[in-house]
């Protein structure tokens, strides 16, 4: 059974690679907003929500698998409308560089899949902002917090959205305090 995708995996070459991504950005005046390394699983698309500021320019890099054919980077706007795409295909590099400026502050949905061979893939994930913004003190978090969140739940408590870019991976068992409690799409494995 393939592992679900989290946040904390160790490639040292997509590190590194990531690293001299970022150290090039940083010289011309950009700043760490959030970063982390991402566990995923080939061709399943790994969602990340992010509050971006209105008019500030955002650098988001996406480091994958140098073996990876396609390697996509996904970028929805708080009313779910695709607003940005970048995809590198097999002999293209093995990262995406996207530049964003918001038109309006809100939590934007960033999608990030890769495809090599039904494997867990090791990647890199960090978005950039001038030097000098008001920092957020949390890290980047999978979107699956959106069913906590009332903008996403409609008056019976269930999900607005019925896209299947937002279903979390389930593998906790249900029960209060797991954030599929309330998922009714949620349905736990028999172990």
């Amino acid at each position: 059974m393939a592992q679900p995708a989290s946040i904390g995996c160790i490639d040292k070459a997509i590190r590194m690679q990531a690293e001299d991504l970022k150290l090039g950005l940083t010289k011309h005046g950009m700043e760490v907003y959030k970063d982390a390394n991402i566990s995923m699983e080939s061709s399943s698309p790994y969602p990340v929500a992010v509050q971006l500021n209105k008019g500030v320019m955002y650098q988001m890099i996406f480091v994958g698998s140098a073996l990876a054919r396609d390697i996509r980077l996904e970028l929805f706007d708080g009313e779910d409308k695709k607003i940005g795409e970048k995809l590198m295909k097999k002999n293209d590099p093995n990262y995406i560089i996207f530049s964003f400026i918001p038109e309006k502050t809100d939590i934007y949905l960033v999608v990030l899949s890769q495809r090599l061979k039904n494997q867990s893939i090791c990647s890199s994930f960090t978005i950039l902002q001038p030097a000098g913004e008001k920092k957020e003190t949390q890290g980047i978090v999978p979107s699956d917090n959106r069913y906590n969140n009332p903008r996403y739940i409609d008056k019976n408590g269930n999900p607005k959205n019925t896209n299947p870019r937002y279903v979390p991976q389930q593998t906790e068992k249900q029960q209060p305090g797991n954030s599929n409690y309330n998922n009714p799409r949620y349905k736990p494995q028999a172990k």
